[in-house]
């Protein structure tokens, strides 16, 4: 029995076209068998003609934050880096007023720490990068989209909020692990370039973090519960209250794991003997400012769950 790997090359041809694949066997040099000519049919929608496999991706995220994050743990499994920029760059999330569904009150978002980044290694940097536009244009839309929740607060449109909301934070912790993930798989010395890449990517996915939740509890919670009912709200808000909570710790953590990193595998000894830790320069994971950036989240965070809990 022969089994292959495809190619990136060939994968997204594969999400393309249809085509034909045919495996050939290799011992050493030597050529010793080839398989049959398979038909791979790239299906497209007859509503769009689009691929299939992409608009199913679409349509499934939209339905609510558990299979948005089901959806893009399922594309973090692979090496499809162009899967991935397809889907932050063409999944739109509705906005909408319709409470969840009963049977999705019982399910929360998974995140699954980006193990499947971890077979890229040191690639996650590249791959990072490759995706920073994506994720930031992904972010912005779907801001948008909150703050037109902001202009017409109810209850009723807690859930779709929470769906947006936490797709947006589940899209930059992922982010972040592949940056952390490529810095802890680092050989090679950190070049300049690459440390000034990743404190760029790091500043902005933090303040952008800030952003959705200053528009979360100022913006968005705290005047309605001045406006309607507490208890109302809270029934419709306590399904996400756990996600948001691990979207909060998961991305706090990421400052001690970089920090770890910096001071012990990313130092570096200079020509006078002393080993130094690349500097944060104005990066928020510096100590002044991650000291007021991580008091600000944690007292919006305790206002939220004070609220609702």
């Amino acid at each position: 029995m022969y089994g292959t790997e495809v190619s990136p090359e060939v994968k997204k041809r594969l999400g393309e076209f249809s085509t034909t694949i045919q495996i050939e066997a290799y011992e050493d040099d030597d050529k010793v068998g080839d398989s049959n000519t398979v038909l791979v049919t790239n299906l497209l929608s007859i509503e769009n003609d689009r691929p299939v496999r992409r608009e199913r991706h679409i349509k499934e995220a939209q339905q609510s934050a558990t299979q948005f994050f089901a959806v893009l743990s399922d594309l973090l499994q692979g090496d499809d880096e162009q899967a991935l920029l397809t889907f932050l760059s063409y999944c739109n999330i509705p906005v909408g007023g319709i409470s969840r569904a009963p049977v999705l009150r019982h399910m929360k978002p998974m995140w699954d720490g980006g193990a499947g980044m971890r077979s890229l290694g040191e690639r996650n940097l590249k791959v990072y990068l490759d995706l920073h536009q994506a994720t930031l244009d992904f972010f912005d839309r779907h801001f948008r989209r909150l703050q037109r929740h902001v202009a017409s607060r109810s209850p009723e449109g807690i859930a779709n909020f929470m769906h947006i909301f936490l797709a947006m934070g589940g899209v930059l912790r992922a982010q972040m692990e592949r940056i952390t993930q490529g810095l802890e798989a680092k050989n090679s010395p950190l070049t300049t370039r690459e440390w000034f890449d990743c404190r760029n990517g790091i500043n902005v996915y933090f303040g952008r973090f800030k952003l959705m939740m200053d528009c979360l509890w100022k913006d968005y919670l705290s005047p309605m519960l001045r406006q309607t009912e507490a208890g109302e709200i809270k029934e419709q808000f306590s399904p996400d209250l756990q996600p948001l909570h691990e979207l909060y710790i998961d991305m706090h953590s990421f400052r001690e794991r970089i920090e770890r990193l910096r001071t012990t595998k990313l130092a570096r000894r200079n020509l006078q003997g002393e080993t130094k830790a690349p500097n944060y320069f104005d990066c928020v994971l510096s100590a002044e400012r991650w000291s007021r950036y991580a008091q600000d989240l944690k007292t919006n965070l305790a206002y939220i769950e004070k609220s609702v809990a």
